[in-house]
């Protein structure tokens, strides 16, 4: 699962939600995504799989800093240009876009991609 904490979240909310992941063991079946930075620089702290999102633009935030921050997952806009994307991805990081209409739109990603999300899984 790849639950989402929303921007706007205080770091005490962050922190809450994590604790109720860590009650119900679920530490090694999420990746826990976020727009905002600090939400996902304390997801990797804790413990957990870190996806941070972004949209069609690299963020503020260099490849460095966000590999320092023990983030592992990146989530661009689908919007984003390929040739960006690829320098996520050659910056150690596993890329799933957001968000395709389908699952089937999926074949058109390139092949180094590392999952995506959908509106439509179901799709065939």
């Amino acid at each position: 699962m790849a639950p989402e904490i929303k921007p706007g979240a205080t770091s005490a909310e962050v922190v809450q939600v994590l604790d109720e992941f860590d009650e119900r063991g679920l530490a090694d079946s999420l990746i826990v995504q976020s727009f905002d930075f600090e939400a996902a620089k304390t997801i990797a702290e804790r413990g957990y799989t870190s996806l941070y999102l972004m949209g069609a633009t690299l963020p503020k935030e260099s490849p460095q800093e966000i590999a320092e921050a023990g983030i592992e997952w990146v989530g661009p806009s689908a919007k984003m240009p390929t040739n960006t994307m690829r320098t996520l991805d050659k910056a150690g990081f596993h890329v799933a876009p957001y968000t395709l209409d389908t699952a089937k739109d999926g074949h058109r990603l390139p092949g180094w991609i590392d999952g995506f999300f959908t509106d439509d899984a179901w799709s065939r």
